[in-house]
């Protein structure tokens, strides 16, 4: 992004924070900190147009261009936290008719600022303030801009003065001690702390006069630097997923407190394991969310950690143990920012990025903070396993076996898990049963507990039908004919959910006459998919209902009620953001509109829309056609996904593509904007054919030149800030996985034509291979004779078989480091060979083997892969053990790879992972015999194996 661009985008931020401001400004009570960034904002955007004017027109050399934007990137990150804040602040003080109050509104504001204290509203400000001061000391701009320095300078001082929003104690763990220590001329100082246990010191204040002071300190880490690992470990509001679910019926859920398994569970010192499955809306998560809120805080000692995750189908971020994990440790280290050990740190530090993507990692900090523990558990809840990703789920199963196998375990860790009693979730914690005994929920295999269960349920139905009763909208004769009606015993699949449902349908017929009441009554509902019929078949517009349908389902993350006012909105004839304006309905009531379209199939929590359960998207889901069953209605099963992904697919196109696009409009319409630019291929990829008729319109897309955001995303996704290369539309096409628009720029003649003519690099099969686009990598292989792969004849076809990117990596490399055989398969089969090296002689057998990919690694052994290769960087065993790769390390032994073997700089598969310190490969080499003493190394590794 070009300066000038950078600062319209932070302008329209800004506007937009001014806006969300107006709304808030009503709440009682609000910190004088947060009025005064109010103040601040006007001058905020001043300096920023004084700064875009004095730009404007100008060529800017490539030096003075990198300068500016050294300083707004940090500027527009800030001025994005600061509205995410005040927007989740917004967002409750309009849902919630007590949240008029900051008492109220506080722990909203509190949560939002995710324990970090450089993300409270006036820290955000004065980082923007005093990033604007450097832009007007810059030499880049006129003496116009500095005349606001003075302004600029003065904002600085009075947020300095102003109180804080919340106090620095409300960021520190418990027995915190924060001092400081006068110290004369001539004087000495000493502090003591002779008690207790891992003591950590992050920080001293002194205050001295005189001179001829001597500090000496020892630092371990900056505060900021902790707070950024912390803030990073939020991938997820994970506060918020939880609160999606509805609060228990007092006196319901008592069957499962009072059940013996739990109280073991509950009672046990040390660590302790409990499994409890249930049917399809027998209200796990809403036992969940009571444990977590209510009964593991009063039950658990004040020393324990009470942590969560909801696992959730519907969208990405909800489905990955890493991010369970992740959120984990941002809720044990926002309680206990003294568990981040230096150990932990370092870890933190080496391996940046990889860490909050490396499961194995993860889960070995969980486990270390529990041996930190002096009193107390770590106790974490997991809700919905059956709900996360199939191989993560095997992964987590797997550990959790592995964590509670032996009755022996040192870690001072607790899990509670709930899911559906799924046969392969069964199976995976089969070996713990004898150990630690599993509840399931629905009682069908106990009938004390199924009579419990039972009562409870009247319990909802009861308290349900008496609360009509009492606010008058029913009479106790028609309460008499509900709850005749709904205590039958002998009725059928009488679960939590299906009583929330048959009460939204009761309350739609109170609009009704008595005689209609007393029908609707009657005409109830017997099971979750007949309700989730019925309440669809009220639809007046039954097409905008399907695509708001559509829209949900096929939705990767949350949209709100403004970005799903916009997708409902937009077509392929909108050519202007003017246009679309007139378009779009008040948030207000687009909320009602939802509601009559969609009854209680859709809810919004926190101005985001969800389906009511997961129930919900399994009744809608058919299979590729969209044509519903006979044996069912017309609702279920009638939602194709591919037809869901066409239509968001489609939206997402069309507002890529419309004009009179400023920042101030970026800002206002920008949100699903975004969401579009990230994922646009992600729909047109998954809804396949059904997007040919919109090959024509995608296809500018991809042209970097006229679409910016798709260089955004690429750097995203490659996790670099500047380019070396420059990509051309096939090459886009191809790292997406955009089979259509491969196929059709590879059938074009003219404008298209994918040579590998300028600074392309990473060639199209080489990115293809990267991502695991096994379609595209045919597309791209189809035109490749193996007459011309044996004769190395570079044709105009970017897929020359032993192209390598600036790593030195091959396609069959890029291929086998993400564990792609598909790919592999194809490569080998058109040619490629198994041990083509890249730079200093690194394979694809290497590269599997450092990425953890099991799979990849046989597959290439089984097809002819050598494992012992002399004087490179690192041999497979070497890549495995610098990883932690114990199972890939066994695996090589067994196909013959040497221990010893030395790269060119001496090293060995032991001595690398001693330095990484993995402890089960150190001894699985030991085990196979590794030499400590090999010449003119024995002294290091024995020097590594000490230290570690």
């Amino acid at each position: 992004m070009d300066p000038v661009s950078a600062i319209a985008s932070v302008i329209g931020i800004i506007g937009g924070i001014a806006k969300t401001y107006e709304i808030i400004d009503k709440i009682v009570g609000l910190p004088k900190a947060f009025d005064e960034v109010k103040k601040d904002l006007p001058l905020v955007q001043s300096i920023l147009n004084d700064a875009q004017e004095s730009l404007s027109g100008s060529e800017l050399p490539a030096e003075q261009s990198q300068a500016i934007m050294a300083v707004i990137k940090p500027c527009s990150d800030k001025a994005k936290e600061l509205q995410r804040i005040f927007d989740e602040v917004k967002a409750k003080f309009r849902e919630d008719e007590d949240a008029k109050d900051w008492a109220v509104v506080r722990g909203v504001y509190r949560k939002a600022v995710r324990g970090i204290k450089a993300y409270r509203v006036e820290a955000l400000m004065d980082e923007i303030l005093k990033g604007l001061k450097k832009l007007a000391l810059g030499q880049v701009f006129s003496s116009t801009i500095r005349k606001g320095l003075k302004a600029i300078e003065t904002a600085i001082e009075e947020l300095a003065k102003v109180e804080p929003s919340l106090a620095d104690s409300e960021f520190d763990g418990p027995g915190t001690i924060h001092a400081s220590q006068n110290v004369e001329h001539g004087a000495t100082g000493q502090q003591n702390n002779s008690q207790g246990n891992n003591n950590t010191f992050n920080s001293g204040k002194y205050v001295t006069s005189g001179t001829g002071h001597t500090f000496n300190f020892v630092e371990y880490g900056s505060a900021m630097t902790k707070e950024e690992i912390i803030g990073s470990l939020f991938k997820v509001t994970y506060e918020d997923r939880k609160d999606r679910n509805e609060e228990r019926v007092d006196g319901t859920c008592q069957w499962f407190i009072n059940h013996q398994f739990f109280r073991a569970w509950q009672e046990k010192n040390g660590s302790a394991f409990l499994w409890v499955s249930a049917d399809p809306g027998c209200g796990k998560s809403v036992l969940a969310k009571y444990l977590i809120d209510d009964v593991l805080p009063s039950a658990c000692s004040p020393q324990s950690l009470i942590c969560y995750f909801f696992f959730k189908e519907d969208f990405e971020d909800q489905r990955s143990p890493e991010n369970a994990l992740c959120c984990i440790l941002h809720q044990i280290f926002f309680q206990r920012p003294d568990l981040l050990s230096a150990k932990i740190f370092k870890e933190f530090e080496q391996k940046k990025e990889e860490v909050f993507n490396s499961f194995s990692s993860l889960w070995g900090i969980l486990l270390d903070v529990s041996l930190q523990l002096d009193s107390g558990q770590v106790v974490c809840v997991l809700d919905a396993l059956d709900e996360c990703n199939d191989s993560g789920r095997s992964v987590l199963a797997k550990a959790l076996t592995e964590l509670y196998r032996s009755e022996a375990s040192r870690h001072n860790v607790k899990f509670l898990v709930t899911s559906r009693p799924y046969w392969n979730i069964r199976s995976g914690f089969q070996d713990l049963k004898s150990q630690h005994p599993s509840i399931h929920l629905n009682g069908d295999e106990d009938e004390a507990i199924a009579s419990q269960i039972s009562q409870e349920i009247n319990m909802v139905i009861e308290f349900k039908t008496k609360r009509l009763c009492s606010n008058g909208s029913i009479t106790q004769n028609e309460s008499k004919l509900i709850q005749n009606k709904l205590l039958d015993p002998l009725l059928p699949n009488r679960t939590y959910l299906w009583v929330y449902l048959v009460f939204g349908e009761i309350q739609h017929g109170l609009r009704l006459t008595r005689n209609d009441l007393e029908q609707t009554i009657s005409n109830l509902p017997n099971s979750v998919s007949q309700a989730y019929e019925k309440i669809l078949s009220k639809a007046r517009d039954v097409p905008r209902t399907r695509k708001l349908i559509h829209i949900v389902l096929a939705a990767r993350q949350p949209l709100s009620l403004h970005q799903m006012a916009v997708a409902m909105a937009i077509d392929a004839q909108c050519r202007s953001y003017d246009e679309l304006e007139s378009e779009l309905e008040p948030e207000s009531r687009f909320r009602e509109v939802i509601r009559e379209m969609c009854g209680l199939l859709v809810v919004v929590r926190h101005s985001k829309i969800y389906f009511l359960h997961q129930t919900a998207r399994e009744f809608l889901i058919g299979t590729v056609t969209s044509e519903p069953s006979s044996s069912t209605g017309l609702w279920q099963q009638s939602f194709a996904p591919m037809e869901s992904h066409c239509i968001l697919a489609d939206a997402c196109i069309s507002v890529l593509l419309a004009s009179g696009f400023s920042a101030t409009k970026r800002y206002q319409y920008g949100i699903f904007q975004l969401y579009a630019e990230w994922y646009w291929p992600i729909h047109f990829r998954e809804a396949d054919i059904k997007m040919r008729d919109a090959i024509s319109r995608a296809l500018p897309l991809l042209t970097e030149a006229v679409m910016p955001f798709t260089r955004r995303f690429i750097a995203t996704k490659e996790k670099v800030v500047r380019f070396t290369w420059t990509f051309s539309p096939l090459t886009v096409a191809s790292y997406m996985g955009l089979v259509l628009l491969v196929e059709q720029i590879l059938q074009t003649e003219k404008g298209f034509r994918p040579t590998r003519n300028g600074r392309s690099i990473k060639t199209a099969l080489y990115l293809a291979c990267q991502e695991g686009h096994v379609r595209v990598v045919e597309l791209l292989l189809k035109p490749v004779s193996r007459l011309e792969v044996w004769t190395r004849k570079i044709s105009l076809w970017p897929t020359f078989l032993t192209d390598k990117n600036p790593c030195g990596e091959s396609p069959l490399m890029a291929a086998a480091r993400g564990g792609h055989i598909a790919c592999m398969k194809l490569l080998l089969g058109h040619g490629a060979k198994v041990d083509y090296g890249g730079i200093e002689g690194l394979t694809p057998l290497v590269s599997a083997a450092e990425s953890g990919g099991q799979a990849a690694v046989q597959f290439l052994l089984d097809n002819g892969a050598k494992v012992n290769i002399d004087k490179q960087v690192l041999t497979a065993l070497m890549g495995a053990a610098s990883t932690g790769q114990e199972a890939i390390v066994r695996l090589l032994l067994q196909w013959g790879a040497n221990a010893d073997l030395q790269n060119k700089n001496g090293g060995t598969a032991l001595i690398i992972a001693a330095w990484y310190g993995h402890e089960a490969v150190v001894r699985l080499l030991l085990e196979a015999g590794a030499n400590v003493d090999l010449e003119n190394d024995g002294a290091l590794i024995k020097a590594v194996l000490e230290e570690r």
